[in-house]
């Protein structure tokens, strides 16, 4: 399996198993923490970027995925008036996921670990954690 497929086979697993992931930045950020922490081999090439690691291989593959209608962007607003994101599969990205048990075991505790989190809790993290992808944050 080629390195774009296997980022596919993750991605695609990771919103099956959390249902719905809301935001970009929780998206972005808690697929760092994979490769980080779990998965280096998604080598998805992170950079110290606004707020904090930011991968253009990560938007590139969402772009993808949501052209081949594997998954799905919904665009909302809060009350505040702030653009809400949420990512999911859809019908045709369900039929197609990796249920590879090893896999399943290694990400499987990552969402356990960070479903239901806010995105400002899932940044504190990794600024706490990972203090030198944050040079280039509007944040700090």
């Amino acid at each position: 399996m080629n390195n774009e497929d296997y980022q596919k086979d993750v991605f695609m697993l990771v919103l099956s198993l959390f249902g719905k992931i809301y935001g970009k930045t929780f998206l972005q950020k808690f697929f760092f923490i994979l490769e980080e922490e779990g998965l280096p081999k998604l080598n998805l090439e992170y950079i110290p970027y606004h707020y904090g690691p930011f991968s253009r291989k990560l938007d590139e593959l969402i772009k993808k995925l949501k052209a081949e209608n594997l998954i799905k962007e919904e665009v909302t607003f809060t009350k505040n008036f702030n653009i809400c994101r949420t990512f999911k599969l859809t019908p045709n990205g369900e039929k197609l996921i990796n249920n590879d048990s090893k896999l399943v075991q290694q990400i499987a505790p990552f969402v356990n670990e960070f479903q239901g989190m806010l995105p400002s809790n899932i940044l504190k993290y990794v600024y706490e954690k990972y203090p030198k992808m944050t040079i280039n944050s509007v944040l700090i």
